[in-house]
């Protein structure tokens, strides 16, 4: 039965996703030059090309929009896009366009209570290095999410993020440098990771995922991240708090965790390869 619910979700999500594809041929085209341009044009049914050069969100925190606002963190402001549909946010290429913001509590940009989002061809991150705790992109009651070819890095807590979100695709997308996990996600389901890049990340279970199911990992690395090694949190590279997660084709290498993840049955692995991995306590914890 449980498997019969899984694959009419993957269905229901998969028809809706080809349905907002179709819709997005009418979507307008817009070029953005400025965060001022940006703000101003966020809304439903459009694609927004922003151009070469750093966008500092934190610029247009005392804006306000019909489709944005800017909430309060604990030491300043964060980008808040609310119930737009169809939304496609596009740079020229990694290294070109790049999105930043500065409160160390404030996620780059947070979209919630939306259909169809589209990010790719950026770089985005936290513009100053240290701690933080704000992330990069998150994502609340919000479905059908495509990332592609993208570089999302730290100091932000994590790079992706989402809570009740279902139906996201992430292609060619490299997570760095972050200062907590690589991503954390919380009730979401359909997450499809492909040709994807996970380095150089510390501290606490790095690929954290709490009561979700559907996930996916297709030909993806994970390459030197670490958890402290006194294992005082019992920190994992995989915490998987919900269905197992599948990884086909995948590299797992140089990481120094204290554990692969809790149990050997929270991951199921095809043809994927660990290698000069080092556990702090053993390869899985019970």
């Amino acid at each position: 039965m449980e498997n019969k619910l899984s694959a009419r979700k993957i269905t229901v999500v998969a028809s809706l996703a080809l349905f907002l594809s179709l819709q997005n041929l009418f979507a307008q085209d817009i070029t953005a030059n400025s965060v001022a341009d940006i703000l101003k044009n966020i809304g439903s049914d459009r694609t927004i090309t922003i151009g070469a050069g750093k966008y500092d969100f934190s610029q247009g925190s005392e804006e306000s929009g019909e489709f944005f606002a800017y909430e309060e963190v604990y030491n300043g402001k964060e980008l808040v896009i609310s119930n737009v549909k169809n939304l496609t946010i596009r740079g020229e290429g990694i290294g070109k366009t790049e999105l930043v913001t500065l409160p160390t509590y404030g996620n780059v940009i947070v979209f919630k209570n939306c259909v169809n989002i589209t990010i790719e061809n950026l770089t985005a991150g936290h513009g100053p290095k240290g701690e933080c705790v704000g992330g990069v992109f998150k994502f609340d009651n919000t479905s059908v999410m495509n990332l592609k070819n993208l570089d999302l890095y730290g100091s932000g807590i994590n790079g992706l993020q989402g809570e009740n979100s279902h139906g996201l695709t992430a292609e060619m997308v490299t997570i760095r440098e972050c200062t907590y996990n690589l991503m954390q996600f919380t009730r979401c389901s359909s997450l499809n990771f492909k040709y994807c890049s996970f380095k150089d990340t510390q501290e606490f279970d790095l690929v954290d995922l709490n009561g979700c199911e559907m996930v996916y990992f297709n030909n993806c690395t994970f390459t030197n991240n670490s958890n402290p090694k006194d294992c005082i949190m019992e920190s994992k590279l995989f915490k998987i708090g919900g269905s197992p997660i599948y990884l086909n084709s995948c590299t797992i290498s140089e990481n120094r965790v204290c554990y692969l993840a809790t149990y050997k049955r929270d991951l199921i692995l095809k043809n994927t390869k660990l290698s000069k991995n080092k556990f702090h306590k053993r390869e899985y914890e019970k």
